[in-house]
């Protein structure tokens, strides 16, 4: 890097702190003035980046003679040098205020404001996951497409490993009847620095307890079967030398709790055919080695790339809130889209899926929502509320992804969304959808704050891990990935609190029974997508928040002569 671009980085990485007085104040101004505000934000935004450009050259002419420091051990930290059975404090959590849209059967006709809800539970600061990166990149030293002859010479074999292996998007479930967190990661190899160009994807299991301390060399014994922790799974992909993205992708770990013992289930995308290049969903079974592709049923034509479906368990003759358990689940469904809201029913032993759900929106239903630099995608796995219903609606919480591709000069934003979705009779539709999430300091290094359209840009939550409701706990942990680089669980406490809230609170009229009768009807389904487009316009809000703040920080930073 020469000298202008460090000038510009070390200004732009100082004046990218997300000031969150901006953030709330430019949040709460009301909904319907928001994009003249941005309109107006962006248009003065060039000038005042060109201006910033041109003073941060003429201060690089100061500095560009001043000698290169090192880097400090501090400055250099990452977070996979903690030791090994670290002891993480389970017991200290900070207020988290979340914003979010109650659904209330008004299609379109009330401003977003008026389905606003305003909650606060508590969160923990997260911690990360670690694993032995040299020892993994040994194990898949002979595979055909990891391969070293471009690197340096004069490097040792671990400085090699440093600058061409990683591991993210960590997914883990609580597995009572052993007692363990199962954690699945991606794993991957690149060359060139190019972690977002990867060349190959492997998934790797770790085992850890209820304190979060990975157990190596554990043994899991599953119906006469011995899984030794951790693991490379045995994944089998095809795969042509000079091309790239091969291997499994985005990995999700769920299990149905509705079983004594059963075998985890994960999900994830890889390319499985190379003529035609065809990306599918796949759901692999850990301990038994099995691995089946999805299918639509009635595709005409097979979509050349699947991905972002959001898995969760659907079953109406297991109760939630009485419990007890049941045969095992024969069928996995997943969240096609967000919009239209649609529904596959897919059979895990074969992996056919039929499409269940796909809304139906009333075209004389007024909306207010034309803002498409932004949708709902993804994100974690669903998990049931045992909330009781006279009617036998279910309800379930996830938390999927916004993806914004305002603020941060064309590069999208991610950040989480909390999600209550309804079932009735084979009818879906969106209760609650919160504005994005970010967790604060809970989630991001000091690193992510100072540069939220870099480092702090991607945010996602991969794994509803655990919800502890037992002895009157309200505990909820979360796994999470930061830039694409980072394997981190936190946990909210709290949050059945705040859904029992959010319903207390309801004030709409219409009681539960006809609120279900009127969501057969479509009624409540057309007054989700108003929650919706809510969530995606306040996502949107709040991307342009981060880049007003960050050009405002900028001019104050060249100001005071950093």
């Amino acid at each position: 890097m020469d000298v202008v671009e460090k000038g510009i980085t070390r200004v732009l990485t100082a004046a990218m702190r997300p000031l969150q007085t901006y953030s709330v104040f430019y949040r709460r101004i009301s909904l319907r003035h928001r994009r003249s505000i941005r309109t107006l934000i962006l248009a003065g935004v060039f000038l005042a980046g060109f201006r910033a450009l041109i003073l941060v050259l003429l201060q690089v002419r100061h500095t560009s003679n001043q000698p290169e420091l090192p880097l400090t051990s501090s400055q250099g930290r990452h977070p996979d040098k903690q030791p090994p059975y670290a002891q993480y404090d389970l017991t200290q959590f900070e207020p988290l205020n979340i914003t979010g849209f109650m659904n209330d059967g008004h299609s379109g006709k009330r401003p977003c404001d008026d389905l606003r809800r305003e909650s606060g539970l508590k969160v923990q600061k997260s911690w990360f996951l670690q694993d032995d990166m040299v020892h993994i990149a040994r194990l898949l030293n002979d595979h055909p497409m990891v391969d070293y002859s471009r690197q340096d010479g004069t490097l040792t074999f671990e400085e090699v490993v440093s600058q061409t292996w990683t591991r993210f998007c960590g997914s883990s479930v609580w597995l009572q009847k052993h007692q363990v967190f199962l954690t699945v990661t991606r794993v991957i190899f690149y060359t060139e620095d190019r972690k977002q160009w990867p060349i190959v994807s492997f998934l790797r299991g770790q085992v850890y307890d209820r304190n979060w301390n990975e157990l190596r060399d554990h043994t899991l014994r599953w119906q006469g079967r011995n899984i030794v922790f951790p693991i490379l799974f045995p994944i089998s992909f095809p795969y042509l030398e000079g091309h790239r993205f091969f291997g499994p992708e985005d990995p999700r770990v769920l299990i149905d709790e509705g079983i004594e013992d059963p075998e985890p289930l994960i999900v994830f995308n890889m390319i499985y055919k190379t003529d035609p290049w065809t990306r599918g969903m796949h759901v692999f079974r850990p301990f038994t080695n099995i691995s089946t592709v999805l299918t639509i049923n009635g595709d005409a034509e097979r979509a050349e790339a699947e991905k972002n479906w959001a898995p969760f368990f659907l079953d109406e003759a297991k109760d939630p809130v009485k419990g007890g358990k049941g045969q095992p689940n024969e069928y996995l469904h997943f969240i096609y889209r967000f919009n239209p809201l649609t529904v596959l029913k897919c059979k895990i032993a074969n992996g056919l899926c039929d499409l269940v759900y796909e809304q139906e929106i009333a075209t004389y239903l007024p909306g207010s929502h034309d803002d498409d630099h932004g949708r709902m995608t993804g994100g974690t796995n669903l998990v049931p509320l045992p909330i009781k219903s006279k009617l036998g609606a279910s309800l379930y919480l996830g938390f999927p992804r916004s993806h914004v591709d305002v603020g941060c000069n064309g590069e999208s934003l991610y950040r989480p969304a909390l999600m209550i979705l309804s079932e009735y009779k084979g009818h879906f539709h969106v209760e609650y959808m919160s504005d994005s999430i970010d967790f604060g300091s809970a989630a991001f290094s000091e690193e992510a704050f100072l540069d939220p359209c870099g480092e702090g840009r991607i945010l996602i939550a991969n794994s509803i891990a655990k919800w502890d409701r037992s002895h009157g706990q309200d505990t909820l942990t979360l796994s999470l990935s930061v830039a694409d680089a980072t394997v981190q669980v936190l946990q909210l406490q709290g949050l059945f609190g705040v859904i029992e809230r959010l319903y207390a609170e309801d004030d709409s009229p219409i009681d539960m029974a006809h609120r279900l009768q009127l969501s057969v009807l479509g009624r409540w389904s057309d007054a989700a997508n108003h929650v919706l487009g809510c969530s995606i316009e306040a996502a949107t809000n709040y991307s342009t928040a981060f880049y007003v703040s960050g050009f405002y920080k900028l001019q104050e930073a060249i100001a005071n002569g950093y």
